[in-house]
């Protein structure tokens, strides 16, 4: 009986250790449904990638400005017109040679009623040169928000932007066509007017 005994544990034995025949039925399928398990992680992981992706894509396409409903920028006091002063000509940057090399441009927004106001948004001056047979634009400067709010001056009647815009090319004759285009900040809306300035070329 003790030989019996002793040589069935020496089997059990020998089966912990080394195993005994080939793994179970169940044994199998549970290795199965683990590696489908870690599968599917895997995708879910990259999938979740590839929308963070996408998320950051689409936030960085957002406009960063809200803009208020209708009724609530009609109660507000936004720009609504652009003018050019008479004070805009040509002015002489470089002593040592002769003729204008810029044209310095009086601009404002008005309100719906036609008064100045101190708008924030961004400016683009465009000169042109009528009498030249093609190619009339030459001259343009862009103006940030930062730019326009440094350029903004505010003395009794006077309250103008006063933007340098300089020639790229040199007038043909005295008379050069400035077009001065605002982008109002808050309404993102487009502004344009012109005028036609006098210049040494």
């Amino acid at each position: 009986m003790r030989r019996i005994a002793a040589t069935i544990l020496a089997l059990a034995v020998t089966c912990a250790a080394g195993g005994c025949g080939s793994p179970s039925r169940a044994n199998i399928q549970l290795r199965k449904e683990k590696q489908a398990l870690q599968e599917r992680i895997l995708r879910l992981e990259q999938e979740r990638e590839a929308l963070k992706a996408r998320i950051a894509g689409l936030e960085s396409q957002r406009p960063t400005t809200a803009v208020l409903p209708q009724d609530k920028l009609d109660a507000l006091v936004t720009a609504h017109g652009l003018i050019l002063g008479k004070a805009t000509a040509g002015v002489d940057l470089d002593a040592a040679t002769a003729g204008d090399e810029a044209v310095k441009v009086y601009v404002a927004a008005t309100d719906r009623d036609g008064e100045i106001i101190k708008a924030a948004g961004t400016f683009t001056i465009e000169l042109f040169d009528l009498a030249r047979p093609k190619d009339h634009r030459i001259g343009q400067a862009e103006f940030g928000a930062d730019q326009v709010r440094r350029a903004w001056h505010a003395m009794g009647s006077f309250r103008w932007y006063v933007l340098t815009c300089p020639f790229e090319t040199r007038p043909t004759g005295e008379q050069v066509t400035v077009r001065a285009t605002f982008r109002d900040a808050l309404t993102d809306r487009i502004l344009t007017t012109q005028t036609v300035a006098t210049v040494k070329p």
